[in-house]
C-alpha cells in the first residue's frame, strides 16, 4: 500500500510517502496550495490513501486544530476519491525537531524541513499502529487492491475516534456503561 503523510499546518503542509518502506519526505507547501498539490501527488504517485495528523488533546479530546485537521482531512477525501485516515500526531514537531537536530541540521535548514519531517512521523506512527499497513507484499494493482481489503476505508483503521463519554464499570456486561 502506498501511502501520502499530512502534517497539516495553518500556514504550511509537510507531505511523506511510503510504500511499505520507510517513508520518505515529499516537500512542503502553502496551504492554500495543498489540497490541488496532493491531488497531484497522489495522482502521480498512484498514492492508496492519505494519512492526516490530528493533534489531538492531552486527554485524546479534539480541540479547535484538530478540528480543522479534520476539515482538511474530508477536504482531501473529497477531491482525491482514495481512502483519508486519521494519526494522532501529539508532540510530532517536538519529534521532527529533535531528529533534525541529531542529524545536525541548522537551524535555517531545520525551520524549512520541520513540516516535511512531521509528516514522515506522522506515516512512521501509521504504519507502526495499523495491523495490515504494511503486510501484502504484493505489487502493482494486486497488492494495492489487497493492501486496501487489509486497511478498510475511513475510519477502520482511525486510531482517532472522538472521544467516548465519561463511563463507568457495569458488571452485568464486563464493560464501561455510560453516565
Amino acid at each position: 500500500m502506498k501511502l501520502l503523510g499530512v502534517d497539516f499546518g495553518q500556514a504550511r503542509v509537510g507531505l511523506a510517502i511510503s510504500d511499505r518502506a520507510l517513508p520518505r519526505g515529499a516537500g512542503t507547501v502553502a496551504r492554500k496550495e495543498a489540497v490541488a498539490r496532493i491531488v497531484v501527488l497522489v495522482q502521480k504517485e498512484r498514492i492508496d490513501a492519505v494519512v492526516v495528523g490530528i493533534p489531538l488533546a492531552p486527554d485524546g479530546g479534539r480541540g479547535l486544530r484538530a478540528r480543522q485537521a479534520a476539515n482538511f482531512a474530508a477536504e482531501i477525501e473529497t477531491n482525491c476519491g482514495v481512502p483519508v485516515h486519521l494519526q494522532d500526531e501529539r508532540d510530532s514537531s517536538r519529534e521532527a525537531t529533535e531528529r533534525l537536530i541529531e542529524a545536525g541540521v541548522g537551524q535555517k535548514r531545520r525551520a524549512e524541513r520541520i513540516d516535511e519531517m512531521a509528516a514522515i512521523l506522522i506515516l512512521e506512527r501509521f504504519l507502526a499502529d495499523v495491523p495490515g499497513a504494511r503486510q501484502s507484499g504484493k505489487t502493482g494493482e494486486a497488492g494495492r487492491a489487497a493492501d486496501r481489503q487489509d486497511y478498510g476505508g475511513v475510519g477502520s483503521a482511525d486510531p482517532c475516534p472522538e472521544p467516548a463519554p465519561h463511563q463507568e464499570f457495569s458488571p452485568e456486561n464486563g464493560m464501561d456503561s455510560q453516565l
